[in-house]
């Protein structure tokens, strides 16, 4: 009889513990789990987005190669980045912005010549970004941010960016 009441009792206290609140480190664990789970969702998106910045970062070249034939005097710059254009990608963000978006990695040029490097070096930035693990909220904005400054670097080309102005 005595084993009956235990095990009767041990259901009971179980069922109980059903409808007690949860502890912290429960909660946390709980947020943890939801994270993870929004983390690997974003991973597709990261894909996606590194697929187009490879896009943007061939087509940054070709335009390059179209602005160098009016601005010649920009050959050691751009020259540099179609020549390490493999390598850049392999490096971690402060070391990207420090030797090409900053520019110290880069011969003295006239400023026009800085401009013109941007439109490989911002989509170089969002292809790093893309790739960074975990995929987090803050590398979309400063996604966002690198396309944005792409953007503003594209005044250089007339309306069909087909003829680069100086």
């Amino acid at each position: 009889m005595k084993i009956f009441v235990s095990i009767a009792l041990s259901q009971l206290f179980a069922s109980c513990a059903f409808f007690r609140p949860l502890s912290p480190a429960h909660e946390f664990s709980k947020q943890l789990k939801q994270i993870e789970f929004t983390l690997a969702e974003a991973r597709p998106l990261a894909g996606k987005i590194e697929a187009q910045a490879q896009d943007l970062y061939q087509q940054g070249f070709l335009l390059q190669e179209i602005y160098l034939k009016k601005a010649p005097e920009c050959a050691a710059v751009l020259t540099i980045l179609k020549e390490k254009q493999n390598e850049i990608l392999t490096l971690g963000l402060e070391e990207l912005e420090r030797a090409y978006h900053e520019g110290e990695g880069l011969p003295e040029a006239p400023e026009h010549c800085y401009h013109a490097k941007e439109l490989t070096v911002h989509p170089a930035t969002v292809i790093v970004l893309a790739r960074q693990t975990p995929f987090l909220p803050e590398h979309i904005d400063q996604m966002r941010l690198e396309l944005s400054e792409l953007e503003s670097h594209l005044y250089m080309f007339d309306e069909d960016q087909a003829n680069p102005t100086l």
